[in-house]
């Protein structure tokens, strides 16, 4: 069973934390050295909130390629806890889905991936080709996309 601290790093991985991110958001300074301490009980509050609502985001996208695919794709879920969606007409026809903290992978050969690949952008808008048969797509902003966010909305303030 993963310790209190094996979670927090979970939860700082997924959400794409830096130190310096979790200082700005908690007023304090170097959580880092302080962590190694204990963790602190407002991190235990956002453990239990990440551990709660990841599997309800996976689920939406599990329930998102689905829809996409349609009928005609089989899924079954490996021992290593990746999903594999095959193609009843085309058994060559595969597409691969594995999930990491904040993220899922799509990987696989066949024309469907790069269709669904399109359909799914609209919805994850931060994904990342990793090679020609796999992609990344984020659950969350990226920490860059968040901070242009922020300056547009300060520009706004200004402008208006």
């Amino acid at each position: 069973m993963p310790t209190i601290r094996d979670r927090f790093d979970t939860l700082r991985k997924a959400m794409n934390w830096a130190w310096s991110d979790i200082d700005r958001i908690t007023g304090r300074k170097n959580a880092a050295t302080n962590i190694t301490k204990r963790v602190p009980a407002w991190a235990h509050l956002a453990i239990e909130a990440h551990e709660t609502y990841e599997p309800r985001l996976q689920l939406h996208v599990i329930d998102a390629i689905n829809q996409r695919l349609g009928d005609e794709w089989l899924l079954k879920q490996e021992p290593s806890g990746a999903i594999a969606y095959q193609s009843n007409g085309d058994f060559n026809d595969e597409i691969n889905l594995t999930f990491a903290p904040g993220a899922f992978i799509l990987s696989g050969k066949g024309p469907r991936l790069e269709g669904l690949m399109e359909q799914l952008e609209s919805l994850y808008p931060y994904s990342v080709p990793e090679t020609s048969g796999r992609f990344r797509f984020s659950l969350i902003e990226q920490q860059d996309r968040k901070v242009s966010v922020l300056k547009m909305a300060e520009e706004s303030k200004v402008i208006f």
